[in-house]
């Protein structure tokens, strides 16, 4: 659970724009290479190209994951080689966290699946009255998430569903356009960025992720946030949300 609620009490750091907000990162990039036994100081050449390295390459992590990284790759928790070789570099870094992403992303997945399955559950057991004051709940929540410039992962379609079925929505062309095009960009920025020998492996004998699927996904994730975006007085349209029992 704490991977989870990093993910979900962090901001990424491809949106740390602030020295404050940044030095946190560099701190625990410079403490890095101590829990390798690497007892030189790091030059400020050597913490601009690390730093700079992780926020172009892992932007979607958290500070909060770049810990979690150095404590499991030290306990030898991670799928891959963990020894530096007394060279704290991108390459290292890149080896880490790309199998701390594949980690990670298991970890995430459970969670919401368990999430989902719970509130599945309690759904089912509750009122038509509760239904929709539930729904309405969901709906400031995203609604605020979306105003206050984040954007807001609509897991299990619900809201994309909701909107689909009530015609909220103008399909135009340029929707589907803008649409696509973050997923595109999605996809790309969850690719790893190298990969080892059992990445190949196992491509050519695990079927691959379906990366239709993946776009339609993100797809629809833009979709929500447009039609939440256009929403002026969340306050106000929340007392239009009413689901059919």
């Amino acid at each position: 659970m704490k991977i989870y609620d990093i993910f979900t009490n962090q901001p990424p750091i491809r949106e740390i724009s602030t020295n404050d907000e940044l030095a946190p990162l560099i701190d625990v990039i410079g403490k890095w290479r101590f829990y390798l036994g690497i007892k030189e100081e790091p030059s400020k050449q050597e913490m601009i190209i690390n730093t700079n390295f992780v926020r172009e390459n892992f932007g979607a992590l958290r500070i909060g994951d770049i810990h979690e990284a150095i404590n499991l790759s030290v306990a030898g928790k991670l799928d891959c080689d963990n020894e530096a070789y007394n060279n704290f570099s991108p390459l290292y870094i890149g080896r880490i966290l790309n199998a701390y992403n594949e980690y990670r992303n298991q970890i995430i997945g459970q969670v919401k699946r368990q999430i989902s399955i719970q509130e599945s559950k309690k759904a089912s057991e509750l009122s038509q009255d509760e239904k929709n004051q539930l729904w309405k709940t969901s709906f400031l929540s995203a609604w605020n998430i979306v105003k206050s410039g984040g954007f807001f992962e609509d897991y299990g379609h619900s809201w994309y569903d909701y909107i689909k079925k009530n015609k909220l929505v103008i399909n135009s062309k340029e929707l589907t356009e803008n649409a696509l095009e973050y997923a595109k960009k999605r996809i790309l920025e969850e690719k790893p960025n190298a990969k080892s020998l059992r990445d190949f492996v196992n491509e050519v004998y695990t079927p691959r992720v379906d990366e239709n699927e993946m776009k339609n996904r993100y797809a629809r994730f833009f979709v929500v946030n447009f039609w939440l975006q256009s929403i002026e007085k969340g306050e106000e349209y929340v007392h239009e949300i009413k689901i059919d029992d």
